[in-house]
Formats: C-alpha cells, sequence, structure tokens
C-alpha cells in the first residue's frame, strides 16, 4: 500500500481520484454497520499526551525531534513544533486496573523522556500553553523538521494566506497578526479514546457532546499566552483560529472552520459526521492505492477504510468518530480533543477517568438529546467552560441553569462512578482519581485558577515576564512532586531561580506596556502622555507599526528651544531621536549597561524586526539593583 501523498493542496485529477476511495470507505463502513460487523459489547479506552520541552530558564526548547530520535521509542511521535512531542499509550480493556496501568505507562514513558531532557539541561511541562512562550519561539525555525509538517504549513497558508488575525479577550484581551501554522505548535493536550457500540453510537456521541462543557470545566489549564491572561482554556481559542483555513475574501460565512464542536445533534446515523465532513471540506492529503473495502468484506478481510481515516484526521472535530481496526476487529470508538496536558499525570488519568466513566454510563435521561436540549446549549457549554471554568453555568435538559461545580458534584460524577463500577474497574482505583476531580471541583483550584492566581499576585511584586518565569519554574517543580493541582501552594517569586536566571537578559525585566505614538501625531500628545503616565520615553512608530524613533522629554525640551514658533504644530517625527541604539531583548544585562554608559544615554529600545517589543531605561537598572543586593543579603544573613 502506498504512503499517504501530501501536496500543496492535491491537484484535481489527485482529488477526484483520492475523494472517490473516501466515498467508498463511507459507503463499506455504512454496510458494515448495517450488517453489523463492528465489534460489540467491549470497552477499551486509550490516551494520546502532548508535552512541552523547557530550556534552563523556563522557556521552550527545541529539542523534542533530537529526544525522539535518541529514545527511539514507538510510543514517542512528533509534533508541529520542535519544543513538543507526543505520547502514546497502549489500548487497554476498560476493566479492573486499567487507569493504574495507564497511569504506570505514562510515568514510565514520561521519565524515559525526562532523562534524556535533562542530559540537555532542560524540564518537561504539561500543559495547555507554555507561559513563557513568545513571539521569538513562534518562527519557522519552530516548525519540526520534518517534511509533512512543512507540507502541512504550507498548505494552510496558500489557502489562507501569509497571516492570521489572532482576537481572544479576557481580563486581558490579544489581538495579533502571525503565522498560522506556528500557533497550531503551541497548544499540547491529552486525548481520550473511548471504544463504543456502533448500535448505540448516535445517543452516546450526543451525550459525549452534551457533557464536553462541564468536563472541561473541571480540567482548564491554558490561561496564559503571549503575556495576556486570556480564557480558562485559552488553547481552544487559539487552535480553532489557527487551523482555520478560511478566508474572509472567500464567503467565509457560508464555510465551517476546519477545528469545530458541530453544528447539530446526530439525528439518525454516525455516518452523517464522515458526510457532513466530505460535504464541507476540501481535502489536505491524498491517499491512493488502497484495496477496494467492500471487496475486502466479501472476502472475509476487514478493511482498515485508510482513505477516509486520513481525510478524518484533517479535520479537528473537538469529539471525533474514529474507525480502527484491532486484532482482526473493527470498532468505532470516540476521540476527545478537549482536555489538556497536565498539570500532573495523575491529574491527567483522574480527567481520563472522569470523562471515560461519564460516557461508558448514559443514563437512560440522556437519551435522545435532540428532543431535550437545543444542540446551541451545549455548543454555549463548551465555550462557557473554556472562558470561565468553574466560574461557569450550564444551561441542562431540565431547562436550568446550573452552576459548574453543583452540576459536577452532584449529577457528573456519582454517573462517571457508576459507568466505571459497571464496566468492573477497581473500586481503589474509582476512588482515587474520581476523588481527585471531586477534591478539585470542591475547592475551586483547577490548573488555570491556579496559574492565574499566582501570576496575579506575581504581577504586583514585579515584572511580568518575571512572573511569567516563575510560575512556569513552579510549574514544573509542582508537577515533578506529582501532588495533583488541587494540593498546589501558590507560586513564590524565587521559584524563577537565581538573580541571573531571572536577569541575565534584558528580556527579564524590560517595560511591555508601552505607551507609543505615530510619526504624524502632535509633540503636545506625547508631553501629555509623559506627564499622564510619569514616564521619560515615548517610542515613535509609523502608520505599519514599525519603530522610528524615541521622543524623551530632551528632545522635547531642546525642540522647543530652537523652534520656539514652531512648537506647538510640531509632529513626532519632529521632535524623536531618529535611529536610537537599540538592543534585542536576549541582550545581557552586563552589555545593555555597558551602553548606558559609554554612549550616555537614558534608554535602550528593544526591537525586533524593526517592531519595538519593549524599552528598558535607567530606572529599570535600579530595580534589578535593588533585586541583586536584596538576594545577596538573604544570602549572607542566612
Amino acid at each position: 500500500m502506498n504512503p499517504p501523498s501530501i501536496q500543496n493542496p492535491p491537484s484535481a485529477p489527485d482529488r477526484g481520484r483520492y475523494m472517490q476511495e473516501v466515498l467508498r470507505d463511507i459507503d463499506a463502513l455504512e454496510h458494515m454497520l448495517e450488517e453489523g460487523l463492528l465489534e460489540t459489547d467491549v470497552r477499551r479506552i486509550g490516551a494520546e499526551l502532548e508535552l512541552n520541552f523547557l530550556d534552563s530558564n523556563f522557556a521552550p526548547a527545541f529539542v523534542g525531534p533530537e529526544i525522539k530520535t535518541e529514545l527511539n521509542d514507538p510510543a514517542l511521535t512528533s509534533e508541529f513544533a520542535r519544543f513538543n512531542l507526543e505520547m502514546n499509550a497502549r489500548p487497554s480493556l476498560l476493566a479492573g486496573r486499567s487507569f493504574a496501568d495507564l497511569h504506570r505507562q505514562i510515568d514510565e514513558t514520561l521519565e524515559k523522556v525526562r532523562s534524556a531532557a535533562a542530559r540537555r539541561d532542560c524540564h518537561v511541562l504539561l500543559t495547555g500553553i507554555i507561559p513563557t512562550l513568545s513571539d521569538e519561539h513562534i518562527t519557522p525555525e519552530a516548525l519540526t523538521p520534518e517534511p509533512r509538517y512543512q507540507k502541512l504549513y504550507d498548505i494552510r497558508r496558500k489557502l489562507k494566506g501569509e497571516a492570521y488575525e489572532y482576537r481572544i479577550r479576557g481580563a486581558d484581551e490579544l489581538i495579533t497578526r502571525d503565522s498560522v501554522a506556528l500557533f497550531a505548535g503551541c497548544v499540547t493536550s491529552q486525548q481520550c479514546h473511548l471504544q463504543i457500540d456502533a448500535s448505540d453510537a448516535v445517543d452516546t456521541y450526543n451525550w459525549a457532546q452534551l457533557v464536553s462543557g462541564p468536563v472541561l470545566a473541571a480540567c482548564v489549564y491554558s490561561p496564559l499566552f503571549l503575556g495576556k491572561r486570556l480564557w480558562h482554556e485559552t488553547r481552544l481559542a487559539l487552535f480553532e483560529q489557527a487551523a482555520d483555513t478560511r478566508r474572509p475574501d472567500n464567503d467565509i460565512m457560508r464555510r465551517r472552520p476546519r477545528v469545530l464542536f458541530g453544528e447539530s445533534w446526530l439525528k439518525r446515523t454516525v455516518l452523517e459526521l464522515p458526510q457532513e465532513d466530505v460535504t464541507a471540506f476540501e481535502p489536505f492529503f491524498t491517499y491512493e492505492g488502497a484495496p477496494d473495502p467492500l471487496q475486502e468484506i466479501k472476502e472475509g478481510r476487514v478493511p482498515k477504510l485508510t482513505a477516509w481515516s486520513t481525510f478524518n484526521g484533517s479535520i479537528y472535530r473537538w469529539n471525533r468518530i474514529c474507525y480502527g481496526v484491532l486484532d482482526g476487529k473493527a470498532s468505532l470508538r470516540i476521540e476527545n480533543r478537549i482536555l489538556p496536558s497536565g498539570p500532573t499525570v495523575v491529574d491527567m488519568v483522574a480527567n481520563a477517568a472522569f470523562w471515560t466513566g461519564l460516557v461508558a454510563a448514559m443514563p437512560q435521561k440522556y437519551r435522545n438529546l435532540p428532543d431535550q436540549i437545543p444542540f446551541d446549549d451545549a455548543k454555549s457549554n463548551l465555550f462557557n467552560a473554556a472562558r470561565h471554568g468553574l466560574d461557569s453555568s450550564f444551561r441542562w435538559i431540565d431547562g436550568a441553569t446550573h452552576t459548574a461545580r453543583e452540576l459536577i458534584l452532584d449529577e457528573l460524577i456519582p454517573i462517571a462512578r457508576e459507568g466505571l463500577t459497571q464496566a468492573s474497574a477497581n473500586p481503589e482505583d474509582i476512588d482515587r482519581y474520581l476523588g481527585i476531580v471531586t477534591q478539585r471541583v470542591d475547592s475551586g483550584q483547577t490548573g488555570a485558577r491556579w496559574m492565574l492566581d499566582s501570576y496575579t499576585q506575581l504581577l504586583a511584586k514585579g515584572k511580568a515576564d518575571e512572573a511569567r518565569t516563575a510560575v512556569t519554574a513552579g510549574m514544573v517543580a509542582r508537577q515533578e512532586s506529582g501532588n495533583p493541582v488541587h494540593e498546589w501552594s501558590p507560586v513564590e517569586q524565587a521559584e524563577a531561580g537565581n538573580w541571573r536566571q531571572r536577569n541575565g537578559t534584558v528580556r527579564s525585566f524590560m517595560s511591555t506596556d508601552l505607551v507609543k505614538v505615530r510619526t504624524d501625531d502632535v509633540v503636545d500628545m506625547a508631553a501629555h502622555f509623559m506627564e499622564w503616565k510619569r514616564i521619560g520615553h515615548i517610542p515613535v512608530e509609523d502608520h505599519e507599526g514599525k519603530f522610528r524613533g524615541i521622543i524623551t522629554k530632551d528632545t522635547i525640551i531642546n525642540h522647543m528651544i530652537r523652534e520656539r514658533e514652531e512648537a506647538g504644530s510640531s509632529r513626532a517625527s519632529d521632535v524623536m531621536l531618529a535611529d536610537p541604539i537599540t538592543i534585542d531583548p536576549d541582550t545581557t544585562v552586563t552589555e545593555a549597561i555597558r551602553l548606558i554608559v559609554e554612549k550616555e544615554i537614558t534608554s535602550l529600545p528593544v526591537v525586533v524586526d524593526d517592531r519595538i517589543v519593549g524599552i528598558v531605561t535607567e530606572r529599570d537598572f535600579v530595580d534589578v539593583a535593588e533585586s541583586l543586593i536584596s538576594e545577596l543579603e538573604d544570602a549572607t544573613a542566612s
């Protein structure tokens, strides 16, 4: 059988041949459903875990491909970004010690990965989004150096264009333009699989959709991105926007995004999902040369349905129906994609047990959901959970609105317990893992809540970059301790490391919340900004956002002395110091101080690709010196 062929996008002839095979696979699946050829009365679970690598300063480390090559472990596969890897657990029957076995599998593989990372002076972090991610980590160099990832990036770029606009609003607001593919590499998840009976697939899938919101509310863990406090599970919004290949100038309102929850309940058959997808989406990939599945069935063989499975893999439903063959038997499973990676292995296994038990149980009253609750309520529930975590409320089948904690603790945890009990899961494992979810929800401390509380407290004491580093370092330390997130203590600033680790480069303490003016703004505007904000420096940009110069109190005074009569009508471009000395974020403190002293200047704009990303002033060095002196005094006292 030929391997998948990826083109940019497939040519018309290749597309035609490939889609013919996809349709043939869907017809074969329909035949298998009608004839009862899919495995029944068997529950299997599986899991995929995406993880991140950090360097010694807790910034993303581009070591994923090298660690994968070194370990040569079939459980490890590449991910989009070089600072990621994916870990795959073996499928197992839902019974006995299946969750303890899953826990052990992850621990054993993770220990190998941690050891390989440690040999490179790196850490492993489980989370939905790395808090210390910055623009410099989202570059073409971050893309995993495998042809399929580069081709997928090229496909998306050709369909969408060079840049995407991202808009996500939380406590802060993110509005930016950047590369489609590379933002998609910033999110890492835990994917849970549950084999289901084909005869009950419609009700089971609908039920999985309904519980998505409450399950996510209990598990959120990605509230920070590019220094912004956004959704409790920002990963959902970021991935949806990053993988959206629609163009605004190409009838966007009538087409669906490639990452989706869905638009309606299933009504008659699970085949409605592949039918909708083939109708709505162009293929990214082609796969030719697979045997005729209907002919294979006639000859007593089990088809792999490779063409449709390949197509299905390019549609990112948050709950996805998948087909597979194991031990010569074909089956359907639900792949849950809503959960983030982390915070700890025990938290992730608890999340898997919660979701699995829920979906496996499905009480009778939750059948026929299309007759009981609008689909839009289930969809709103999911995104409310992503935005607010356990602070959200949900519309339910009784027509009432329930708080997340009330619904999870009073209704869903008992259902999950019943589902695991019916599956003959080990009672001690049920108590352990569902107990963790119960305590997390009861305490209100999800990973996202812990992160936001710690970050906000640190912001009140220091710079944002230093706070993100401390939070990330705290996540690594607590993850390695193995204690579930509801037991985590707040982060202390000292966890960011010693003085050199915290302040070795200007990135750690530069001011990034900048007040700026444009070249054609009146000088009086800059003067008022300085007075109002009590600052002595204002960067000047052109209308394309490129850095053009800087205005200081001295440049304003000097201009007023020289141009007394024209000063009132002067523009920023008339007053600014053009082409000032600039630095990049990785400039060392020593070099920055040398420039300040030797050049007799009061500030250093921090510039990347003609755009100002921060500024360092004399005052910032006073703060750094104070931090160093305080640390030295503490060390002497101890």
